[in-house]
């Protein structure tokens, strides 16, 4: 690892650090404050000033450290206006239907002026790499980076969770991505500003005054963990895919399973799937009992096994429809005590350990057919 990104990394723990200490009476006194209402069980007023000190912390350490080139300029103000938007629905909320429209623009102006946008699926159907004609893979483009921001904003429901899943997820690109400086920064940035913010979402020790990321962090968020995995596995300005598209979703991992599979549960129970509720994977653990502090190690372990399973399937050179087939068996296998009465699993221990030992025997079987037929085509 380049000494470049362990000093951007350390930078922005201490930056952010002093963020959120000088924003945490702003935020107070400006009424910044998240209240417990509805689905949400925390006590008292918390500040929301964990995503602007994110963003702040990001944009003094591009400015200051590196080059501002037009892609570097274009995602400052990306992030900028995401950051905006969500202070203001952390503040006075804001409809559904408008978050979704700026966030359209948002994912537009990064088609269209950076031309970063998904043109190739890779070989999902063993009949060679799907390519996207302009028009379809901008609208792809779209909908993956609504839905990308939309999966962090809704995992965002105990103390730790999005921030620690986005590291695993940022941790998981790194680890497999080559050559590529202007993602590596950008990491870098936000895994040093990550972690120092968890020391206080957490409240590792007294001293830790406790803030959110609110709306405005997990759009940041979300937004960012988007363009790097664009940028990782479209064809970009050196011309080299460092990752199949498929692998993307298991780094991506958690926040798109549960997403997908909230949605799919409010839309077989006739409820709006866009309203909010207590039917995530998170609360869905913490009824069976779990604190909070359990449920999130239960949920961290479960990303780290989404990540360790793309490094590792990437590292294999498996095919992506070997990848692809894998992916559908997780979500079936994640999902099928959500819609079958049978055979309910006790405890959530249970679950993981009868995923894994499912997961395990199909997979061997289904790797010893991919080198059967990579054999017959060679």
């Amino acid at each position: 690892m380049s000494m470049k990104y362990i000093y951007l990394f350390i930078s922005s723990f201490v930056i952010m650090f002093f963020l959120i200490k000088a924003t945490y009476p702003i935020a107070k006194r400006w009424g910044f404050v998240d209240l417990a209402r509805n689905h949400k069980k925390h006590e008292g007023e918390i500040p929301i000033t964990g995503g602007i000190s994110l963003y702040l912390t990001t944009t003094i350490l591009l400015i200051f450290w590196c080059k501002i080139d037009s892609e570097y300029l274009v995602l400052l103000i990306e992030t900028g206006v995401l950051a905006i938007t969500g202070l203001i629905d952390d503040k006075y909320g804001l409809s559904v239907k408008l978050r979704f429209i700026i966030e359209i623009i948002i994912a537009s102006i990064m088609i269209f002026y950076t031309k970063i946008f998904i043109i190739n699926l890779g070989d999902l159907l063993y009949i060679g790499n799907i390519y996207l004609d302009s028009i379809f893979a901008y609208i792809f483009t779209i909908i993956i980076v609504v839905a990308i921001i939309n999966s962090i904003n809704m995992i965002d429901g105990i103390h730790g969770l999005a921030a620690s899943l986005a590291i695993c997820s940022f941790c998981g690109c790194a680890s497999i991505i080559n050559n590529f400086d202007r993602v590596n920064v950008v990491i870098s940035v936000y895994c040093g500003g990550l972690l120092s913010f968890l020391l206080f979402n957490l409240q590792v020790k007294k001293i830790f005054c406790r803030v959110f990321l609110g709306d405005c962090g997990s759009m940041i968020i979300g937004f960012l963990l988007c363009w790097v995995v664009i940028l990782a596995t479209q064809p970009n300005s050196v011309n080299y895919i460092n990752f199949e598209p498929i692998t993307a979703l298991f780094i991506l991992g958690l926040p798109i399973i549960d997403m997908v599979s909230t949605i799919l549960k409010r839309i077989t129970s006739k409820r709006n799937p866009l309203k909010s509720d207590r039917s995530h994977i998170h609360h869905i653990i913490i009824n069976y009992g779990f604190s909070q502090e359990k449920s999130l190690l239960i949920l961290v372990l479960l990303q780290c096994c989404f990540v360790c399973t793309g490094i590792l399937l990437h590292a294999f050179n498996c095919a992506s429809y070997l990848q692809f087939c894998v992916y559908l068996l997780v979500f079936i296998l994640y999902n099928i005590d959500s819609y079958s009465n049978f055979n309910k699993i006790k405890t959530i221990s249970d679950n993981l350990i009868a995923l894994y030992y499912k997961y395990k025997l199909i997979l061997t079987p289904l790797y010893t057919f991919y080198l059967k037929i990579r054999n017959f085509r060679a």
